[in-house]
């Protein structure tokens, strides 16, 4: 496998801060001759991928930032003159086809389209030209041109231009980083956007017209981590060890326990299941409702491009502005149900992530981990009493409410919250007992959520901190005739067959025992509030396993072999753009191969499953009550 020479051409003035060289490191690209089989490309398979590329607009957004940066395109060339419509066509078709996209394949793809297909996305070749490539001197001198073509016009949208591409310590690379000037942090900046718009723009190009019409906005949110590099011998996440040639991807560890470590010094060694440098990719899809979640096809909408995280929630934020801003997500209808945002654990913990999607009018569904410690499992570690930040008096009664999991309950149950009770069904099933034990745990907690008089809104009066509060309106359970209560003895249901709160202080205590209460969420319980779902019902446990079976099923979906087969962009060139938009291009393809199929599934899913639960118990389960 020869390497090609670095210096092939001398750069314009006006693209001189740019890095021309070849990467040092040896990748498949570095062979001008493409070893993979040339396949017959179908004027089906053409015109479709042209189709997608037409409707993205990318050519035309390159062309114009281009422009904007004032980089020349150079004279007059015998030669036949590519075309950005050609380029992307052809990574379209080799991402369909499971072929490795480098600059040879593509080069390789391109010759070997007919006439007529050619003439589609604006390129001829003589018969001269096309009979010297049969010739691996000419070929080569033919991939340099090529190649020095597609850096000069995909230099707009590659984020890190002032970085070389090539293994180096990472020392060296965060010292290059920390001289970084402004102009350069400012270009790399505008360049992660563009790159970021072009990728996106491909995505929303690849959904058909009327294919979200019954879509409502509920989403399904995770990530997936592709290879740019495995690890070999001297290379780590320690300032002495080299890094990936690939400027943009990051260290990562997983564990045989799927935790991720972004550094080689914090983790079991003994545990590592995968480890390299890799890009992550964060991506929201579509799913249908709680009820009928397969109305919907599960079609990517947006995606971020960032380095591998335990999970990123400012990826899952712009993502979901992305897709609003490209008409993705329709606006909520009037008095239509909450719009759910489905994620993992991974995403849990972070204040301003929690505000952000409440601000998006979304409410999250996920579970919550089973903290542990040497001493055995942590009892309450997601109860929070609430609190009146308004309160002007210690003798004023307090709200009363206790969140516990993301839902509230009557201060009567306390004694019943601080368990641990979002399991999976496998869990449960896994223990003699276990599903029946956890619905009799439901059969005490569920009678005491509080009741709701209003949704999650944001208050109009900023707080001390200067953000505008998040309140609820909720109403005592024995008011709702679901327990009995002392203190609501004039309302309360006399069926001695529903529980009862054993209250233990004056009714002027609470002032949840008035009957309604407003209560003004702190800022552990915005971080864990779940309004759409009461964490741990059967409910909640369903939803939430079909939702998560999807996010695993979506990626599993891209990297298989008969969709796209790409798992790794650790071959072909080390730049960010052209790895980018190969990964976009599986996101299409899975989302093109999703339409053709996609059949609408009315099953009700709760419905389904709870009529399960109730043949496994041999009764009906405990359903959680209606909170209005």
């Amino acid at each position: 496998m020869s390497v090609i020479c670095a210096r092939f051409c001398r750069p314009t003035a006006s693209i001189s801060t740019y890095d021309f060289s070849i990467p040092t490191e040896r990748t498949p690209d570095m062979a001008p001759i493409c070893t993979i089989p040339r396949p017959s490309w179908s004027d089906a398979l053409v015109e479709e991928t042209r189709q997608i590329i037409k409707s993205s607009n990318v050519v035309a957004m390159i062309a114009g930032w281009m422009h904007e940066d004032g980089i020349r395109t150079g004279g007059r060339s015998s030669k036949s003159a590519f075309t950005l419509d050609a380029v992307l066509t052809m990574m379209a078709m080799l991402v369909s086809c499971g072929c490795p996209v480098t600059y040879a394949s593509i080069l390789r793809g391109l010759y070997a389209l007919t006439d007529d297909q050619l003439r589609r996305v604006g390129m001829t070749l003589t018969t001269h030209e096309r009979a010297a490539a049969a010739d691996q001197t000419s070929f080569k001198r033919e991939f340099h041109r090529f190649w020095a073509w597609c850096q000069l016009r995909l230099q707009v949208i590659d984020p890190s231009p002032h970085l070389e591409a090539r293994r180096v310590t990472n020392h060296a690379r965060a010292s290059r980083i920390a001289r970084t000037t402004p102009a350069e942090a400012s270009r790399a900046a505008t360049n992660t956007e563009r790159l970021h718009t072009v990728c996106n723009a491909l995505l929303g190009a690849s959904i058909q017209p009327g294919a979200l019409d019954d879509f409502a906005g509920n989403l399904v949110a995770d990530g997936s981590i592709f290879q740019a590099s495995q690890l070999v011998a001297g290379m780590g996440s320690k300032p002495g060890k080299k890094r990936a040639a690939a400027p943009g991807s990051g260290f990562y560890l997983r564990q045989r326990s799927h935790e991720l470590h972004t550094d080689d010094m914090s983790a079991n060694r003994a545990q590592i299941g995968k480890i390299g440098y890799g890009y992550e990719t964060t991506v929201i899809t579509s799913i249908g409702s709680l009820t009928q979640p397969g109305l919907v096809p599960r079609l990517a909408l947006a995606m971020d491009l960032h380095t591998p995280s335990a999970g990123s929630t400012t990826s899952v934020l712009r993502c979901i502005d992305t897709a609003k801003v490209n008409g993705l997500i329709p606006p909520r209808r009037p008095r239509a149900a909450p719009r759910t945002l489905t994620v993992d654990m991974g995403y849990l913990g972070d204040a301003a992530f929690a505000r952000g999607i409440l601000e998006r009018d979304y409410h999250l569904l996920h579970a919550y981990p089973n903290r542990r410690t040497s001493r055995g499992t942590v009892r309450g570690a997601y109860t929070f009493a609430s609190t009146d930040p308004g309160r002007r008096s210690v003798d004023a009664p307090s709200p009363g409410p206790i969140m516990d999991q993301g839902e509230f309950y009557c201060p009567a149950a306390a004694h019943l919250l601080g368990e641990h009770v979002t399991k999976r069904r496998r869990d449960l099933v896994a223990t003699s007992g276990g599903i029946a034990q956890h619905d009799r745990r439901l059969a005490e907690r569920l009678p005491f959520v509080m009741g709701r008089t209003t949704g999650l809104h944001q208050g109009n009066k900023p707080d001390s901190s200067g953000q505008r509060p998040w309140k609820i309106g909720l109403q005592c359970p024995a008011v709702q005739g679901r327990v009995r209560c002392p203190h609501m003895a004039s309302v309360a249901a006399r069926d001695a067959t529903i529980p009862e709160a054993k209250p233990t202080w004056e009714r002027e205590q609470y002032r949840c025992c008035s009957g309604q209460v407003v209560v003004t969420l702190t800022e552990q319980q915005i971080k864990t509030v779940q309004a759409a779902s009461t964490p741990g019902s059967w409910e909640h446990t369903l939803a939430l396993e079909n939702r998560r079976a999807v996010t695993e099923s979506k990626f599993a979906h891209v990297k298989n072999r008969s969709v796209s087969g790409v798992t790794a962009v650790n071959h072909g060139p080390r730049r960010e753009p052209l790895m980018a938009i190969t990964i976009a291009l599986a996101l299409v393809a899975s989302n093109v191969s999703m339409q053709k199929g996609f059949v609408p599934d009315a099953t009700n899913v709760l419905r389904k499953g709870m009529t399960f639960l109730d043949c496994d118990l041999g009764h009906p389960v405990t359903r959680r009550p209606p909170l209005t």
